[in-house]
């Protein structure tokens, strides 16, 4: 995803704004439509799309990757010469209101139990994968239960930074896989992988 990123910014077809404006900034729309052409809107809309996912991809690896993979898709849909100058801003726009709705599909609701916890919402995307066996209302708790501890944890100063409190971290989501294989008879490969990526996705959702 970094390489497509950084090719992407970096490419001679994106005309970028003097200075590329927040994509999240009201001004956002205004400054797009100041460009001439369908392009050079759908480029700088892209590019935009592109730094805020960089900046911003270890709060959901998983949902970023998705968007990172759409944009490669309309570039290489572009290239083959498939897609019209105005097709590629249609599909431009498209990928900003992802972003901004933070939802890949229109479909993809979020349990009701998590659905206003930016947090929990990036552990649901990131884990399904690995706890698909478990059923529904588990999964949901122990998203939950996850999500408490760096509740808890960020409630101390400067605690990323503290080995101790990373370390309890740790342990904390060990225990709670240890049990639901105990639980429900199944097997994680990777435990130091999982905690590794829950405890990133904690962190980068809960330091502001």
């Amino acid at each position: 995803m970094q390489k497509l990123l950084d090719t992407f910014i970096s490419a001679n077809e994106v005309n970028q704004l003097t200075k590329l404006i927040n994509i999240f900034e009201e001004d956002f729309d205004r400054e797009v439509e100041r460009l001439v052409g369908d392009n050079a809107k759908a480029d700088t809309i892209l590019s935009a799309t592109a730094k805020t996912i960089r900046e911003n991809r270890e709060q959901n690896p998983n949902f970023y990757d998705k968007l990172s993979q759409k944009i490669e898709h309309i570039l290489q849909e572009y290239r083959a010469g498939r897609l019209s100058d105005e097709d590629k801003l249609k599909h431009a726009k498209d990928i900003r209101a992802i972003l901004m709705s933070k939802q890949i599909n229109a479909d993809s609701n979020y349990p009701s139990a998590i659905n206003n916890q930016v947090c929990a919402k990036a552990l649901y995307d990131n884990l399904q994968e690995t706890m698909h066996a478990l059923p529904t209302e588990e999964f949901i708790r122990v998203i939950l239960q996850i999500d408490e501890v760096f509740k808890q944890a960020a409630k101390k100063p400067d605690w990323q930074h503290n080995n101790d409190i990373r370390n309890q971290i740790d342990q904390s989501i060990d225990d709670i896989l240890y049990e639901l294989e105990k639980q429900f008879g199944i097997h994680f490969e990777n435990p130091t992988e999982i905690i590794a990526k829950v405890r990133s996705i904690g962190i980068n959702n809960y330091v502001r």
